[in-house]
């Protein structure tokens, strides 16, 4: 076994037991059509196992949201901040977006200090 998700096989008949075990308010036929759509909704070239995995990752997310319904995996494959944004307004998912971009921009300006520290550091011990 090599491990790669490309090397992933879709297992829908198990995925939808255990999801209808989870969910009993789901309607399994429901979800089999979402993750159909969503199996046949691959962006670009990714292998089957790869977008199996994120149809998994994300229909996995929505069992545990109580707000989520099946149909909500189509969107959530296309766009993995619609299910975030609890009222799903452009608003919040600016919000959510502004957020992580402060964030990413604060873990940069972080990365950089360290750089030039340890490139300081570095000088000292050449001299």
């Amino acid at each position: 076994m090599t491990g790669k998700l490309a090397d992933l096989r879709p297992a829908v008949g198990a995925f939808l037991d255990f999801a209808t075990e989870t969910r009993p308010d789901w309607d399994r036929s429901e979800l089999e059509g979402a993750l159909t759509a969503a199996g046949s909704n691959r962006p670009g070239d990714r292998s089957v196992g790869e977008h199996w995995a994120a149809t998994q990752r994300a229909a996995s997310r929505l069992l545990a949201d109580a707000a989520a319904t099946p149909r909500d995996l189509l969107a959530q494959v296309r766009d993995p901040l619609r299910r975030d944004a609890p009222d799903g307004t452009p608003e919040t998912r600016a919000a959510i977006i502004a957020e992580a971009k402060r964030a990413a921009a604060e873990t940069q300006v972080q990365a950089r200090a360290e750089l030039a520290a340890s490139l300081a550091a570095g000088a000292g011990e050449s001299q």
